[in-house]
C-alpha cells in the first residue's frame, strides 16, 4: 500500500514540470517609460549598387581642370615669399605718374587771307583725360587783347572754359607770351578738345598769327 502512495505522490510532482515545456505565449508588461530592453547581436553589411547614373557620392579631387570653389569664414593670414629685391609687382591704377599724357596744337591764324581761331585734338578711346595746366603763347599785335577758350566734353556734357585774358607784353617784335596756367578739366573718352585763340584785333589779310597751345595732364583708364 506504501508502494503505491508513493508512486501517486510522483506522478503529482512530475505533471506540472512536463506542462511547462510546451510553448507557452508570454505576456511582458512594459510600459512607454519602461521599455523592454534589446540588443542587435550581429552587423549586417549592406551592398550598394551604384550605377553610372547614380553613383555613390565620393571625395573631389581638385585640379586646374575641375577647381572647387571654396569659402573663406576665417580670415587667413597669406604669407608672399618675394624679398625686398625681388618684390611683388603691383599696379596703382589711380597715379597719374604712370599715365601721363601732353598734347601741342598750333596753327597759324590769318594766312593767306583766312582767318582761323580754332584746332584740336582727340582723346584715345578707353581713357578719360585729366587736363591739369595749359601753357600758351601766340602772335598779336601790341594792342590786342587775348582770350583763350577751351571746350570739353565731361560726362557726356560738352561746355567751353574761358580760361584768362591777357593783354600781353611785346617780346621780340610783336610776340606775345601767355604763360602757364594750373588747371583741371575733364575729357571724355574718344572727345574733342576744342581750343580757340581769340583776338581783340585779327591779323591782316596777308599777316599770319602764330598760335600754340600745350595740354598737360593724365589718363584715366575707363572700365
Amino acid at each position: 500500500m506504501k508502494r503505491i502512495f508513493g508512486i501517486a505522490i510522483a506522478a503529482c510532482l512530475i505533471a506540472p514540470i512536463a506542462s511547462q515545456a510546451a510553448d507557452t505565449p508570454v505576456v511582458v508588461n512594459n510600459t512607454t517609460d519602461k521599455p523592454v530592453p534589446t540588443k542587435v547581436l550581429n552587423t549586417v553589411p549592406t551592398t550598394v549598387t551604384n550605377t553610372a547614373t547614380n553613383p555613390i557620392p565620393s571625395v573631389i579631387t581638385n585640379s586646374p581642370a575641375n577647381l572647387i570653389n571654396t569659402k573663406v569664414w576665417n580670415t587667413v593670414n597669406v604669407k608672399v615669399g618675394n624679398t625686398a629685391t625681388t618684390p611683388v609687382p603691383g599696379v596703382s591704377v589711380d597715379n597719374p605718374g604712370l599715365t601721363p599724357a601732353q598734347y601741342e596744337v598750333a596753327w597759324f591764324s590769318g594766312t593767306s587771307g583766312g582767318f582761323s581761331e580754332t584746332s584740336y585734338f582727340t582723346v584715345p578711346a578707353g581713357k578719360q583725360y585729366v587736363i591739369e595746366g595749359i601753357s600758351t603763347q601766340a602772335y598779336a599785335p601790341s594792342s590786342t587783347e587775348v582770350i583763350l577758350k577751351v571746350t570739353t566734353t565731361a560726362g557726356g556734357m560738352t561746355v567751353t572754359h574761358f580760361i584768362t585774358g591777357f593783354k600781353s607784353s611785346l617780346i621780340y617784335t610783336n610776340y606775345y607770351l601767355f604763360g602757364f596756367t594750373p588747371i583741371t578739366l575733364y575729357a571724355d573718352a574718344g572727345s574733342k578738345v576744342v581750343v580757340d585763340v581769340v583776338r581783340q584785333s585779327p591779323p591782316g589779310t596777308s599777316i599770319g598769327y602764330y598760335s600754340d597751345v600745350v595740354f598737360s595732364g593724365h589718363y584715366v583708364k575707363i572700365p
